[in-house]
């Protein structure tokens, strides 16, 4: 059954719902073409051809990450233990609360998916429709991002603000980051990591030629201490008795107190370059047990 909406209705659809909601006015073509595509399942890609979202997805998860970890922090500012922040930003960045504002803004009406869709396990998940809705809006949330970092913490700022406001009546979590080796210290420590993990995965993003499964494993070799400890000499921040670790929590405390998301960024893609043989390297023990829908 083909969408209720051709290609041009969806774009004006989606314009008008973004400014309804959001007070966000984007156009041109280049805009036109990745808001389309952010509306693209993999399963419908698979049958009727085309780029799916899965790409902007991955980007779209780590800028709500960024963008509720610096909520998080300005809501919460006598708030010292990074572990309690992170266990809030779990609570923002769920899969259960994307979903909930995927259904409010009604993007089932928008998303391009099989009448006859037959959910997939991904990633040790089952990929229902309410799943594929979550994903269309981190999809949407990264289209946004490209063409405006302005207007994506206007979008984000007024998804998360009811959720901000219940913080303290939901009790205190706590959390660990997953991905970095070490346990942030700070909050500015904590904010630096989302900070950092954005830009490299903006970087990884443009990396066309990449498969999405070893963008994902070369961000997280992107983030060892080992590696962040180089981007921190470069910009003059290591110590010479400093360790690796060390070092990285200078880089990542430099990058949790500047919120300017131009600053640094040059920085990360070129120190963080990585040549295709360290993406062998680096991804070659995981491709047997993540090559699957990535």
């Amino acid at each position: 059954m083909p969408p209720e909406l051709d290609e041009e209705g969806r774009a004006k659809a989606l314009k008008r719902l973004l400014y309804e909601r959001f007070k966000i006015s984007l156009s041109g073509e280049w805009f036109r073409a990745h808001s389309l595509r952010a509306l693209t399942t993999r399963a419908w890609s698979d049958l009727h051809g085309g780029q799916d979202h899965e790409r902007l997805e991955w980007l779209g998860d780590a800028v709500c990450r960024f963008y509720g970890a610096r909520f998080l922090a300005q809501a919460l500012p006598t708030e010292r233990r990074s572990r309690v922040l992170e266990g809030y930003l779990q609570r923002l960045t769920t899969g259960d609360f994307q979903r909930e504002v995927a259904t409010n803004l009604q993007l089932e009406k928008l998303a391009l998916v099989p009448a006859d869709y037959t959910p997939v396990m991904r990633a040790d998940k089952l990929e229902t429709k309410k799943v594929l809705m979550g994903n269309v809006f981190e999809a949407l949330v990264a289209a946004v991002f490209l063409q405006s970092h302005d207007a994506t913490e206007k979008m984000l700022y007024r998804l998360f603000r009811s959720e901000l406001r219940k913080l303290d009546r939901q009790g205190r979590p706590f959390s660990d980051v997953k991905e970095v080796g070490f346990s942030p210290e700070s909050p500015a420590e904590w904010l630096g990591y989302y900070t950092l993990q954005l830009f490299v995965t903006r970087t990884l993003y443009e990396e066309e030629r990449l498969k999405l499964y070893r963008a994902h494993v070369a961000r997280h070799a992107c983030v060892r201490a080992d590696r962040m400890s180089v981007l921190a000499e470069t910009l003059g921040l290591r110590q010479p008795k400093d360790t690796d670790v060390r070092a990285a929590r200078r880089l990542l405390s430099m990058m949790g107190t500047d919120q300017t998301l131009g600053d640094c960024s040059f920085a990360v893609e070129d120190v963080l370059h990585i040549s295709t043989e360290e993406f062998d390297r680096f991804c070659r023990p995981h491709m047997a047990t993540n090559s699957g829908r990535w």
